[in-house]
């Protein structure tokens, strides 16, 4: 028996209008984008209609251009800032007081910080039913993280304590697919690249308890990155001009080396200047603090079009 392959081809449908056929979104790219969406989240090969529509206000024009403010939480994995205070308390107390006043260490206690809030602003325009255009101004503050060590001898006892905390102002641009599950609800898949300026705050006290003695310095340092992120966001219409959703990402990135912002007298307390603006952080071990901003995103948003 001989077969022959057999060619599908799709064509547009036809219209009875004089103006001639009505466009058809069975362009190759669109397929391919559908087709990758699909095999990406397999439920949606049984409920997508396929590319969301655009908006229609009043008087019929297409509502083209959005606006949504967003709120979240983030994980973060800061990595060397955390450990910032443990190699500094190391050089520290081992060769000081240990040997000089012998003064063991009885307790030590460390937070790491593991959460973030995350907020931000996002300005869309729709490109055409599937592809839209946005940039993202992000904003990520850390929890404060915090490193206890107490330090006990025959006639004293000092409480040294770190606290340190992060931020990063995001700035980036992407692209966002939009698909449809019914005519109020979508899925928008979004690829966004962008950089980030880091800030990070340390604080530094040590306090004697018999004396009531209080020593303290503070630190400000800053960083870059380079910020890739990738999101879902579930999204429902409220109005033609307004939409309620909740996103669930992942960002990347992180900060390769901070430089301070000041002169510092950060790990000695002493009147010895330590370290100059503009010089390299480093930990006690001589290694360059660097911190992983990297993450999952969840966020609630609120779309106005225009």
């Amino acid at each position: 028996m001989i077969t022959r392959p057999v060619t599908l081809k799709l064509l547009p449908r036809r219209s009875a209008s004089p103006e001639g056929p009505e466009p058809s979104l069975a362009t190759p790219n669109t397929l391919y984008v559908v087709a990758l969406a699909l095999w990406l989240f397999p439920g949606m090969a049984m409920t997508a209609a396929g590319p969301a529509a655009i908006p229609v206000g009043p008087g019929g024009r297409l509502l083209r251009w959005s606006v949504s403010p967003w709120v979240g939480v983030s994980t973060v994995r800061l990595g060397k800032l955390d450990a910032f205070p443990k190699a500094s308390i190391n050089l520290w107390w081992e060769p000081t007081w240990l040997s000089l006043y012998s003064a063991p260490i009885t307790d030590q206690q460390q937070y790491e910080i593991d959460w973030a809030i995350v907020e931000g602003l996002t300005v869309g325009y729709q490109v055409n039913p599937l592809v839209g255009l946005a940039v993202r101004v992000g904003y990520l503050r850390t929890e404060q993280g915090s490193f206890r060590t107490v330090a006990e001898g025959a006639v004293f006892r000092v409480v040294d304590s770190w606290t340190n905390q992060a931020e990063l102002l995001m700035v980036m641009g992407g692209a966002v697919f939009k698909l449809a599950f019914t005519e109020r609800t979508r899925v928008n898949v979004a690829l966004f690249l962008g950089i980030g300026t880091a800030d990070i705050s340390i604080d530094h006290r040590q306090r004697e308890e018999q004396t009531g003695s209080l020593l303290e310095a503070h630190a400000d340092a800053r960083g870059t990155a380079f910020i890739p992120e990738f999101s879902l966001n579930l999204e429902r219409d409220l109005a033609p001009a307004l939409a309620v959703g909740v996103g669930l990402g992942y960002r990347f990135g992180g900060v390769e080396s901070f430089t301070y912002r000041h002169e510092n007298r950060l790990n000695f307390l002493g009147a010895t200047v330590e370290s100059r603006g503009g010089d390299l952080v480093r930990d006690g071990s001589g290694d360059l603090l660097k911190a992983d901003f990297g993450g999952l995103v969840f966020a609630l948003t609120l779309t106005a079009r225009l």
